[in-house]
């Protein structure tokens, strides 16, 4: 006996269907494979970086964006790193100084501890305190893409970077 599963076709969507016969069951969809093969040695180089916070923060600072750029040695250690920072609709711009450790599992999956500094740049303030700020990071492309989740108790930035 044949089974065919169809879903229903949605404007700009993908058909996706599957066939199976009897029990033995076969699938035009290929299984997703686990990521492996993983270490601290995965990030290393120079890193373009995108953060934002989409919610008004406990800091004062509103919703805020920020782009720069860091260093991996490949051994655990953000060595050096900047961000640019502007609070949405104000004309405040801080320099965030950035260093920092983190730890990547074999699964693509690790943390990360970054500890900023803030400079202001033009505007009238406040920039974000300097402080510790914890992320659940996951790996991808053998380390040429990462993302970032801020996981303490402020938990508000996320963002991704990219291999340069």
């Amino acid at each position: 006996m044949s089974r065919i599963s169809v879903m229903l076709l949605i404007p700009g969507a993908f058909l996706l269907s599957s066939c199976s016969h009897g029990s033995t069951g076969t699938s035009i969809i290929p299984p997703v494979q686990a990521q492996a093969g993983y270490s601290n040695s995965s990030i290393s180089g120079t890193y373009s970086i995108v953060l934002a916070s989409p919610y008004n923060n406990p800091d004062g600072l509103g919703y805020t964006e920020s782009i720069g750029s860091f260093s991996a040695d490949g051994n655990g250690n953000i060595t050096s790193g900047s961000l640019t920072e502007r609070e949405a609709g104000d004309t405040t711009v801080c320099a965030i100084a950035i260093t920092g450790t983190y730890s990547l599992q074999s699964s693509a999956a690790g943390t990360a501890s970054v500890t900023t500094k803030s400079t202001l740049t033009s505007g009238t303030g406040p920039c974000r305190p300097n402080r510790s700020i914890a992320f659940a990071i996951a790996a991808g492309q053998q380390g040429a893409t990462l993302l970032f989740a801020e996981t303490d108790s402020t938990a508000l930035l996320s963002g991704t970077a990219v291999k340069q």
